[in-house]
């Protein structure tokens, strides 16, 4: 008895003062958030791509939408970081880092972290060309083709255990498709493929229209 009223007292405590985080994400097993739901039924068709960093897990997508004639672009970013060469107190630094790792449990939503970004009407009109022109949906990710690279014969595996994966969530009203993609520039050196050297093609577009500057 002395033992369950103890786990009782810690956890009460632990819940005041902030130790535990109350709820866990919304997400299912395509990494299909109530952000990704809402999109999809209220665009016609939605492009949401994220890096997944292998240090850090925080939810950051970069996202492409068509509704009728209107194309928008957006920008989710639960965390907003700090320039690591400022020296912090102790005290100060602690709670930063207890901020970062709550985010990890925020629920990726329509809300305060999601933005319109602000891209001019005609290059937006050509980003979305050509993400076009890289056919998305046509692009084989590594659930269909394998993550890595296949085992030679008298040679050693090539691996990486420390790498970024690359999702793709591809929206329609009437599916959510999603791709993923595991160190792809680090296994495209190694043997390529046409679906990773699509895939970080479309990488490099996204990043190239969603710079520093818009965000």
């Amino acid at each position: 008895m002395k033992v369950f009223l103890k786990l009782f007292l810690c956890l009460v405590y632990m819940f005041f003062t902030g130790s535990v985080v109350a709820q866990q994400p919304q997400v299912n097993l395509d990494g299909v958030t109530p952000m990704h739901e809402f999109l999809q039924e209220n665009t016609d068709s939605t492009i949401a791509f994220h890096i997944n960093a292998n240090q850090a897990h925080i939810p950051e997508w970069f996202i492409l939408s068509k509704k009728g004639d209107t194309l928008t672009a957006y920008h989710y970013r639960s965390f907003t970081g700090y320039d690591q060469r400022v020296i912090l107190p102790h005290a100060v630094a602690i709670k930063l880092k207890k901020r970062l790792v709550n985010m990890t449990y925020i629920t990726v939503d329509i809300k305060e972290y999601f933005n319109p970004i602000y891209i001019e009407k005609d290059t937006l009109s050509r980003f979305w060309q050509r993400v076009g022109q890289l056919k998305p949906w046509q692009i084989k990710d590594d659930v269909v083709e394998g993550i890595g690279c296949p085992q030679e014969k008298g040679k050693p595996r090539v691996e990486i255990f420390d790498g970024d994966g690359i999702t793709l969530h591809l929206m329609t009203k009437d599916s959510i498709k999603k791709l993923y993609f595991y160190a792809p520039e680090f296994y495209q050196k190694q043997c390529p493929r046409n679906g990773r050297r699509e895939m970080l093609a479309l990488q490099r577009l996204f990043l190239s229209y969603f710079k520093p500057d818009t965000l």
